[in-house]
């Protein structure tokens, strides 16, 4: 009962200290405080960091693609954490399901209580923002807390460099890798092709890499044809022995990079009006993608990011 106690004033504390990049590095007496704080603080910094980002895109939509790619990136630097949290609490869930006695109570308290407080702090950094005295200070601090999610600063590493050595210490007893993937090259090919005409035509997908809010990871082959068009693109796609069709709007924003809105989706309607953000370039002729689609009230296992790789299946014009 005392370990329940104690993993529960951990938790208590990290969702205090979890909405603040500024906060104080946070301390543990042992490995008890350590794995109550495994359990809350990687998904509370996550909601955090995805509300925060939300509120920004939304009150200033021309930062909306910048929030969405900081998040994402988030996301691809913790999506170890997330996963290794997340099999932590379901264990200790499992646990706390069997103990029929006072100490089991205890524990099921605690799963109780973790996602309530997440739920309460998670929005405590859009309400300081939301108060601030002045438009332009609302816009200064969304900019200035984008730079810091971009930079880095709301990370566990280093908001809380003990737990993050803590978690990598017992991630090889839950088989989980908690390394840091690498970020996609695309600002090192200085030769690439990132403007409007070369995505014109049709290209085939040879590899699809989806990270989604939970942390895990799906890749496959792609199996899906898009065709370029100077205002739409279509998208077909085979899967499981069924065709499916999606035709989006799209507009060149910037240098490498495309806003695309779903225009028709016969399979998922729904999705229509969906918008994603999406940098891109050519390279040896062939096409490189990182969709960020909208996070808004999306679900955990929905993609923050999909990395896609494209070959010409026909070039009108010859070489791209």
């Amino acid at each position: 009962m005392k370990r329940c106690a104690r993993v529960l004033l951990s938790a208590a504390g990290l969702c205090l200290a979890f909405v603040d990049a500024r906060a104080e590095i946070f301390s543990y007496s042992n490995d008890n405080p350590r794995f109550g704080a495994a359990l809350v603080a990687p998904i509370g910094r996550r909601e955090v960091v995805k509300k925060t980002m939300e509120f920004c895109g939304k009150a200033y939509p021309a930062t909306q693609a910048d929030t969405q790619t900081a998040y994402a990136g988030w996301i691809r630097r913790h999506a170890g954490y997330l996963r290794l949290s997340t099999m932590m609490k379901a264990g200790f869930a499992a646990a706390a399901a069997k103990d029929q006695t006072e100490k089991g109570a205890e524990a099921r308290k605690v799963l109780e209580y973790g996602p309530r407080q997440i739920e309460k702090m998670s929005t405590l950094l859009v309400e300081v923002i939301a108060e601030m005295p002045s438009e332009d200070a609302k816009k200064q601090m969304c900019s200035e807390t984008v730079a810091k999610v971009e930079s880095r600063a709301f990370d566990l590493e280093n908001t809380d460099p003990e737990l993050t050595k803590y978690l990598r210490s017992v991630a090889g007893t839950y088989h989980v890798d908690v390394s840091i993937p690498a970020v996609p090259p695309a600002s090192e090919a200085p030769n690439a092709r990132r403007d409007a005409a070369a995505l014109l035509g049709r290209w085939r997908s040879e590899k699809v890499v989806a990270r989604m809010a939970d942390g895990t990871i799906s890749e496959g082959p792609g199996g899906c044809t898009v065709e370029f068009s100077e205002k739409r693109f279509v998208s077909e796609c085979r899967r499981n022995d069924r065709e499916f069709r999606v035709v989006y709007s799209y507009r060149v924003s910037d240098t490498g990079r495309y806003e695309a809105e779903i225009v028709e989706n016969q399979m998922f309607p729904t999705l229509v009006g969906t918008r994603t953000i999406v940098n891109f370039r050519v390279e040896g002729g062939t096409l490189f993608t990182s969709a960020f689609p909208s996070t808004a009230n999306a679900e955990l296992t929905r993609p923050v990011e999909i990395e896609s790789v494209l070959v010409p299946e026909n070039t009108p014009g010859g070489v791209r």
